[in-house]
């Protein structure tokens, strides 16, 4: 099922929602105050790039082809 780009940011704070972009169906980009760079699929944050360096990869149990493709594709360029 497709959502919108609101469906998808519902969590997010106002500074996070203008600092966003949808990048791929049901995925969208945005960073946080602190900097941190986000990837979110639906409503998880697949993958955080972290201002400190570090990369945090989360599919909240989600096993599917679609979450795996999008970790691999935003992991293995570091941007968009």
């Amino acid at each position: 099922m497709k959502r919108t780009k609101a469906e998808i940011m519902e969590d997010l704070s106002e500074y996070e929602k203008k600092h966003s972009k949808v990048i791929a169906n049901n995925t969208v980009e945005y960073w946080t105050e602190k900097g941190d760079r986000i990837i979110r699929l639906h409503k998880t944050d697949i993958v955080k790039f972290m201002t400190d360096g570090k990369i945090i990869l989360n599919s909240d149990g989600w096993k599917t082809v679609t979450t795996k493709e999008r970790i691999n594709r935003y992991l293995e360029c570091g941007n968009v």
